[in-house]
């Protein structure tokens, strides 16, 4: 499953040789699971390109440190009745991160949680 994901990034993002792509198309195709499952990553994938629209969101310039997490997608959509630090939290479930907030201003890292007040 793992060479799977992997492979699945490289396509989302374009990255994959025509083998790839090829090895990639037939596992699509092997069943409606495998569709299904290629979604829920596409979704994912997609939510990374989502962090302009929680800058507005939250009034805040977002500014990832860590070249791992430049790699990393994130999922979820969240509405106002979060607050920016429950965002941060709830994405260090399932990616462990640390972050601080600076004025108007977060620093995502890919280390143990130092949390800050919100802004």
């Amino acid at each position: 499953m793992k060479r799977v994901d992997a492979l699945m990034i490289r396509f989302l993002q374009g990255t994959c040789s025509e083998e790839e792509k090829a090895q990639f198309l037939s596992w699509l195709n092997e069943n409606s699971e495998n569709e299904v499952l290629f979604f829920q990553m596409k979704e994912i994938f997609d939510a990374r390109k989502r962090f302009p629209v929680y800058e507005k969101m939250y009034g805040v310039d977002i500014h990832i440190e860590t070249e791992d997490l430049e790699e990393s997608t994130f999922s979820g959509m969240f509405t106002t009745d979060y607050s920016l630090k429950e965002v941060l939290e709830i994405i260090n479930i399932s990616n462990p991160i640390s972050y601080t907030i600076q004025n108007k201003v977060v620093f995502i890292n890919s280390k143990s949680i130092k949390s800050s007040k919100s802004p």
